[in-house]
């Protein structure tokens, strides 16, 4: 056997191995009928995150989280109204995200300018954001979606710590894209 078929075969095996591996297997939870969101298995229910929070998936060893919160649409107008801002918010998916976006720059120390990206999300106009923020302990990446309902917005959050965007980052945006509503 010729040493050019030796080395392609150990190619193409070594390709095989790594390509199997990364594969992740996924669960789709189904949140009181809804949404529905697809999430790797090694992520786990818990509660804690945040209260508003109707659904918090959390594995404390690889650092990712994944967090839903609810908002009827009708809250945003509220928001607008009791703003202290004087900026002029459009009372769309648009303000929502400007609204949104204030609020994070309020909370957090932002390391990188968000990335902003508008899409569409099963059929419903989303926004993609994704940052890095500056908390007492560490800095933590954000991969956000923004979904526009027939009723609500959605947030749809996943995080992780930076040291683990890198091997995080495809699987975050896959959680994000698999998020519908029903």
């Amino acid at each position: 056997m010729s040493l050019f078929k030796r080395i392609g075969g150990l190619i193409f095996i070594t390709t095989l191995f790594l390509n199997c591996n990364d594969k992740v297997d996924v669960q789709v939870v189904d949140f009181n009928n809804e949404y529905s969101i697809e999430l790797p298995t090694y992520l786990k229910r818990v509660e804690g995150l945040n209260s508003e929070a109707s659904l918090q998936y959390m594995n404390s060893i690889r650092g990712v989280c994944v967090m839903v919160i609810e908002e009827p649409k009708s809250n945003l107008t509220k928001l607008i109204a009791i703003s202290t801002s004087k900026r002029n918010y459009s009372d769309s998916l648009e303000g929502y995200v400007d609204f949104f976006l204030e609020q994070i720059d309020k909370k957090f120390s932002i390391i990188s300018k968000p990335v902003i990206q508008n899409s569409t999300t099963k059929n419903n106009k989303s926004v993609f954001l994704s940052f890095e923020v500056r908390l007492v302990e560490s800095d933590i990446y954000y991969n956000i979606v923004l979904v526009e309902g027939k009723e609500k917005y959605y947030q749809v959050y996943t995080w992780v710590p930076v040291n683990g965007k890198v091997d995080e980052q495809d699987s975050m945006r896959k959680i994000l894209e698999s998020f519908k509503e029903l």
